[in-house]
Order: C-alpha cells, then sequence, then structure tokens
C-alpha cells in the first residue's frame, strides 16, 4: 500500500472489448478480460469454435448421428403413447 493509502493498481486491457481496466497485484490471477460478461461470451464462442471443429471430424459426426438416432427414438416413443 502507498504511504497515501491508495493501493497501486495493474492496468490490464480486455482481450474481448479492448477496454483498459485495473486489478491490485494481491487479487491479480491472471484476469484478462474486464468483467463476467466479457469472459463468458468470449467462454461461448470458444465452445463454439471447438464444437464446430469436432463436427467435421469422424468422431464428430459419428456422434452427431447417434445423438439424431436417439432423438429421434426418443420422439417416437413420445407419439406413440398418444
Amino acid at each position: 500500500m502507498a504511504k497515501d493509502g491508495l493501493v497501486p493498481l495493474l492496468r490490464r486491457v480486455c482481450r474481448r472489448c479492448g477496454i483498459d481496466f485495473g486489478i491490485c497485484r494481491p487479487c491479480f490471477r491472471g484476469q484478462c478480460y474486464c468483467g463476467a460478461a466479457c469472459r463468458r461470451q468470449e467462454r461461448r464462442e470458444r465452445q463454439r469454435e471447438a464444437n464446430r471443429k469436432h463436427q467435421r471430424t469422424l468422431a464428430g459426426r459419428d456422434d452427431h448421428r447417434d445423438r439424431q438416432r436417439d432423438y429421434r427414438n426418443r420422439k417416437k416413443g413420445l407419439w406413440s403413447r398418444n
């Protein structure tokens, strides 16, 4: 802590929106986003990209095929009860 009672902040730039934000050294844990909204949005985009990449592989296509087959079978079971 400084003599005047102020805590020096580390200056960071958000990877998502590019705004500057400050964080005190004891609280710093490698943050690279200004807040929860930017962090959630970035994670969502990374997950979507990973899913798209997986869908282009043979294993991804097989997973999709199996998931659709299970969905159609469940749907058949619901309709046959009526």
